[in-house]
């Protein structure tokens, strides 16, 4: 099935979510909107209501489609089965990096993609607490506010001239301190893309949460923008129905990813 879309109607629709949904439960909730998953991980009431805003207007925009979100799955796993099917789907992260929105935390996002046939055509982020808007479209670029986001790759790519964004665990790891210029842990996907493709970070690694929900959206906006994602280990780019196993790079250019992977596996080796 063939897609034509404007893909600012789902930027506006994001805009009005955050305003209307996301933003003012921000700093505003109490006790009983915030409990946890069967995973353990946190939940809001924020996360619920934009998520079903979201899937009802995006619905609406893309007549005969359908939704992944990641409060629907949680409900209902099988609908992950909506992947192979022929529809177009929307997948949904309501609110990437709860945990710092619940604490009041600027760093959380919105992140929305499409895909068809198993393959991921759109993405949409945004940081609402900041103001930030992205989307792109596969062979269309990476957008943010009109100005196209092209990293220039104009820079010295061994690991100590190169600052990430990784995991508490991984952080902890012997010969990884040391290796790289700095490190951060932001706790949001989101905001390490979106830093990626603005050349504002040069690598993130995430060794789980392998959801489509996670990186569709995010993988599209860093490889066209001009950075590379790929399997830890072999490189193999990210496909929504075969997520990689042993976790997933990105990073500013293909040319920092061999020695940048081969410093993490390394590390990692003992990690259970």
């Amino acid at each position: 099935m063939s897609v034509n879309l404007d893909p600012l109607i789902v930027l506006d629709l994001m805009r009005t979510c955050a305003t209307d949904v996301v933003t003012p439960y921000f700093r505003n909730l109490s006790e009983s909107q915030i409990w946890r998953k069967n995973n353990n991980s946190i939940v809001t009431i924020a996360d619920i209501e934009s998520e079903n805003f979201l899937r009802r207007n995006l619905l609406n925009i893309l007549p005969g489609s359908t939704t992944i979100g990641e409060e629907e799955a949680e409900n209902d796993p099988d609908i992950m089965n909506r992947l192979i099917s022929d529809k177009p789907v929307w997948i949904i992260d309501p609110v990437d990096g709860t945990s710092n929105y619940a604490q009041g935390k600027k760093r959380f996002s919105m992140i929305v993609a499409l895909c068809v046939n198993g393959e991921t055509i759109g993405g949409w982020l945004a940081m609402p607490a900041s103001g930030r808007y992205f989307w792109s479209m596969k062979n269309q670029g990476s957008w943010s506010e009109g100005k196209r986001l092209l990293i220039t790759k104009k820079k010295n790519y061994e690991p100590k001239m190169l600052s990430g964004s990784l995991g508490s665990k991984v952080l902890q790891l012997k010969g990884v301190e040391g290796s790289f210029a700095k490190l951060y842990r932001q706790t949001c996907c989101g905001a390490d893309y979106m830093d990626i493709a603005e050349e504002k970070l040069d690598f993130a690694f995430y060794r789980g949460g392998m959801k489509v929900w996670d990186h569709c959206a995010r993988n599209l906006l860093v490889r066209e923008a001009g950075g590379f994602i790929g399997e830890l280990i072999t490189g193999s780019v990210y496909r929504p129905l075969y997520p990689p196993l042993n976790g997933i790079l990105a990073l500013c250019s293909k040319k920092a990813f061999n020695s940048v992977s081969k410093i993490l596996n390394s590390s990692m080796l003992n990690l259970n």
